[in-house]
């Protein structure tokens, strides 16, 4: 028997053995014996952090405490992750930890305090899967070769020998300080709250903070709201620190879904009333029916805000939209809500008023990977739960990784169906998760925007606000008003588009889980349907003819070459790839780019993209064999020799990137992307003219490129001058290279100007940097100096100070003190000044932390140079002695800068030399003398 397969009953008593008899007990007795007392003996206190201390002291009483064991009794589980992580204690931890990051440590710890607490509030649902977390959790804080006993009480069950949970450990809900009405958290369909941490922590600190006073959690339906709100609620009220002293919750939910469809429910409010009555009875339960019985509505709703404004509440009602037209006296309420109190909503429909809205979108692959997982254990479902990763993910994209359409898709599944059927029901407009999810917003919107829905529902991607307008024929004033009622009821979202010559453009798409949906209502309106799909047609023509019309641009999905459904999937098994391989899980963007592979062997798409994952990967011969192929295949393609002439050129194979560029020039002379990357080839060929020749031509070929392209084009012409201007240097052409010079500044500045970002302005810098030095090499200090201070100053883009890099600004403070010294009278002030703020900002690993610190020793030298000469040289005791007006110093051979053999020493006698005197007592004269320089 597994640690997999356990009773529900038991699993909240093996969970409390697993987690607090024996890792908890373990963890503390580690920390206390081989972190504290092993590493820091009797100042043990000095590995344990204030707020833990003061904790604990609180906790007893106490004014101090005898061992680290009787301190570490009295603090809790979330105190054990602070002192394991304080100062340099995490270090020490790896004996039982094993080599887990800090970071995740962390992670973990909070997860299992989450869990911790589950067990201990018998309010609080404990599932299977659960425990199966709860374990998996320890396991990975238990690879520790002190950790043992952890392993081994866990492979080897003995948890199972753990009878009963002790009474003292368990809370009774009596017990908390936060007085709280909370439901057990009941999630739709089993399978338990899973993932969404960065949405815990985002929506726990809002509701902690002072600022906003109605937060709505909105989302379409299924997505999680509810789940979400619960757990962090249930959090809230378990914490230590709870700032709250209630937490008030109501439900408004009409209807739910279970595996035989939707049923109605019994909400706990149904309007205003119902809310003001039950409220009380929460907050003041011993003077709620006399309060009722003597006070009219009016006077109730004013007593509760009375009780609000002198308490901190937490009022949650989930399912707002349920009683929202109904009764809007309750939302109104709601609204006014006074300090410090706070209201949570969940709704699918926001207030669009005074609201904090906090959107709620489909889980992160992670994590639906996950609760697929958990729920095929749930289920029984074991060979589903081992599937590999790739599949899964293949599967809950299916449904937009909605965690409720994951748990009704598995659902299915376990009653029989078929997996890859039962995943591809839930997005099918009439099934009951479809109208589960969007049937009473749905019902609630306007004509207009139901319209304006249909309209959006027929694109593929996001559409512009003026192809939206243009195909439901909306006024400019009636369309922002539509678009705001589509927004609040969580159908569509807002993104930002390219635009012509690369502006930004507002756009407007369906949210996960509802074209289908609102596909499956356009077509029960037959006569809306043809009118759109007229109007469609007409604006699609319009689209493909302003396409034809553009210049060749950069690769877009209508030059992927889509010709057949094989080449469809394809390109979605590719985009599913590259999107794996940016969260680093390259063995499953392995598997899909072979996926592809398979289902379209001769589309050319699939094999660059697959040429270009390769090449990250180092697999050259790989790489080679592809774009060979897709050369083969078609020769005619610009895409083909535009990426095949990068992989050369990142490869530094310049030459023959130059022979794929040109090949692809041969097709159209005039692509710009072509026409950039070859002179960017010129360049490192140096042959910086022709380079100068393509890039000025694509340049003066405005009509073809984007700002975008236009500011690459100048960056590279800018890079291409300061080259050759420095090849003109070293060939003794000072004119000739301080023009290229200059036109290297002028381009960059043109650059600036047109996107002022950090990126740009490092680039901008390093221009100026390397005029300065030129001019300073050339003798032109003044000028130098300018261009160098100039490449470090503070500058303006993007809305605020933009200051260099750390590195860069100690290396121009290196090469500006470097300079002055090379004046015909240096300033020392100055290159000191310079030195000090080189080596105030330097980074460690710098190239430049030596040298500055080299050359601070050579200006203190400078400075405490005294000048005397040599009495004489003793060669049997191998030292001598240097007179001078101040003082006598010591010497031996190696103090003297240039060597000299120590029975030649008294041929020093009487020559005149300047040194660095020293401090020593290694001499009765006090003083040795180093650095010595012969003067005569």
């Amino acid at each position: 028997m597994g640690v997999t397969e356990v009773n529900l009953e038991r699993a909240r008593v093996y969970a409390y053995a697993i987690l607090i008899n024996k890792f908890e007990y373990e963890f503390r007795k580690f920390l206390a014996d081989e972190v504290l007392l092993t590493n820091f003996g009797n100042n043990w206190m000095r590995g344990i952090p204030k707020g833990v201390r003061e904790s604990a002291l609180e906790a007893t009483g106490l004014n101090t405490f005898n061992d680290p064991s009787d301190l570490l009794d009295y603090v809790g589980f979330p105190h054990l992750k602070e002192i394991a992580s304080f100062d340099n204690n995490y270090s020490l931890c790896s004996d039982f930890l094993g080599k887990i990051p800090k970071a995740k440590f962390n992670e973990i710890m909070d997860e299992l305090n989450e869990l911790r607490n589950k067990v201990a509030h018998v309010r609080r649902s404990f599932s299977l899967l659960d425990f199966d977390m709860l374990v998996d959790y320890v396991k990975l804080l238990g690879r520790g070769k002190s950790a043992g006993d952890v392993r081994e009480y866990i492979d080897q069950e003995q948890y199972r020998e753990f009878q009963s949970i002790p009474p003292g450990f368990v809370i009774q809900e009596e017990e908390l300080n936060v007085t709280s009405n909370l439901p057990p958290e009941d999630y739709s369909l089993e399978g338990g709250f899973v993932g969404r941490r960065d949405a815990k922590k985002k929506l726990t600190e809002i509701l902690y903070s002072d600022l906003d006073r109605v937060i709505t959690l909105i989302g379409s339906g299924g997505v999680g709201k509810t789940a979400l709100a619960l757990n962090v609620s249930y959090s809230i009220r378990d914490d230590v620190d709870c700032p709250f002293t209630a937490i008030v919750w109501f439900s408004a939910k009409t209807s739910m879904l279970t595996p035989k469809g939707i049923i109605e429910t019994v909400p706990e409010i149904r309007n205003y009333e119902e809310f003001v009555r039950k409220t009380i009875r929460v907050l003041q339960p011993e003077h709620s029916s006399n309060l009722e019985s003597s006070l009219p509505l009016h006077n109730l709703g004013k007593y509760l805000q009375t009780l609000l404004s002198t308490n901190r509440v937490l009022m949650i009602v989930d399912n707002l939209e349920s009683v929202m037209i109904e009764d809007s006296s309750l939302v109104e309420f709601l609204k006014d809500v006074p300090r410090p109190s706070k209201v949570l909503i969940t709704s699918r429909v926001g207030l669009g008023e005074i609201e904090r809205r906090f959107f709620l979108d489909e889980m992160s692959a992670n994590d639906a990977i996950l609760l697929f997982r958990l729920v095929c254990r749930d289920k029984g479902l074991k060979d589903y739960s081992k599937l590999r990763e790739g599949k899964i993910e293949g599967l809950v994209d299916q449904v937009q990784k909605y965690p409720l359409a994951i748990k009704w898709s598995i659902a299915e599944a376990a009653l029989g169906k078929d997996l890859n059927a039962a995943f591809k029901m839930p997005l099918k407009g009439t099934s009951d998760i479809a109208k589960f999810c969007f049937e009473d917003v749905f019902a609630m919107l306007s004509e207009k925007a139901r319209m304006c829905l249909y309209g959006i529902s027929l694109f593929d991607t996001p559409p512009s606000v003026t192809l939206i307008r243009y195909l439901i024929e909306c006024s400019d004033s009636d369309f922002l008003l539509v678009i705001r009622e589509l927004i609040l009821a969580s159908f569509v979202f807002p993104c930002t588009i390219e635009g012509q010559e690369g502006s930004g453009m507002t756009a407007y798409g369906l949210l996960s889980l509802t074209q289908d949906y609102v596909q499956e209502k356009l077509n029960d309106e037959q006569e809306i349907r043809t009118t759109l799909n007229d109007r469609f047609y007409r604006l699609q023509e319009l689209v493909e003819q302003e396409e034809k019309a553009k210049s060749i641009s950069s690769y877009s999905v209508y030059s992927l070459g889509v010709k057949t459904p094989e080449d469809r999937i394809a390109v979605k098994l590719v985009k599913s790839a590259k999107g794996l391989y940016q969260e680093g899980r390259v063995s499953g963007a392995e598997e899909l780019f072979r996926d592809a592979m398979e289902v379209a062997p001769n589309f050319t798409y699939v094999l660059i993209e697959f040429a270009r994952f390769e090449f990250e990967r180092g697999r050259f011969k790989q790489v080679e064999k592809l774009m060979e192929k897709a050369a083969n295949l078609e020769p005619k393609n610009l895409h083909v020799w535009y990426q095949w002439g990068i992989i050369r050129k990142r490869q530094h194979s310049l030459k023959d990137a130059e022979i794929k560029l040109r090949t692809g020039l041969a097709i159209d002379n005039d692509h710009p992307n072509l026409n950039i990357e070859l002179g960017r080839v010129l360049t490192f060929r140096t042959r910086y003219d022709e380079a100068q020749t393509i890039l000025q031509r694509v340049l003066v070929a405005s009509s073809i490129i984007t700002n975008r392209q236009k500011l690459i084009v100048l960056s590279h012409l800018a890079d291409n001058s300061r080259r050759w201007a420095q090849t003109e240097k070293k060939r003794g052409n000072q004119n000739e290279a301080i023009g290229l010079f200059e036109e290297s500044v002028r381009l960059s500045n043109e650059a600036i100007a047109l996107l002022p970002n950090r990126r740009n302005y490092d680039f901008w810098r390093s221009i100026h940097r390397d005029y300065g030095i030129a001019l300073s090499q050339m003798g032109k200090l003044n000028e130098g100096q300018e261009y160098l201070e100039l490449s470090i100053s503070v500058v303006q883009g993007e809305g605020r100070d933009i200051t260099p890099d750390r590195e860069f600004e100690a290396g121009v403070n290196f090469f500006l003190a470097v300079y002055e010294t090379k004046r015909h009278k240096p300033d020392s002030s100055k290159i000191e000044k310079f030195v000090q703020t080189g080596l105030s900002i330097v980074p460690p690993t710098s190239k430049y932390k030596r040298k500055l610190q080299s050359l601070s020793k050579e200006i203190r030298g400078m400075k405490n140079r005294a000048v005397g000469r040599i009495r004489f040289f003793n060669t049997r005791k191998g030292f001598g002695l240097i007179d001078s007006s101040e003082m006598i110093c010591a010497f031996r051979v190696d103090n003297l800068r240039n060597p000299v053999k120590p029975k030649d020493c008294r041929k020093l006698d009487g020559v005149h030399v300047s040194f660095i005197p020293e401090q020593n007592s290694e001499f009765k004269v006090g003083f040795i003398a180093t650095d010595i320089e012969l003067v005569s």
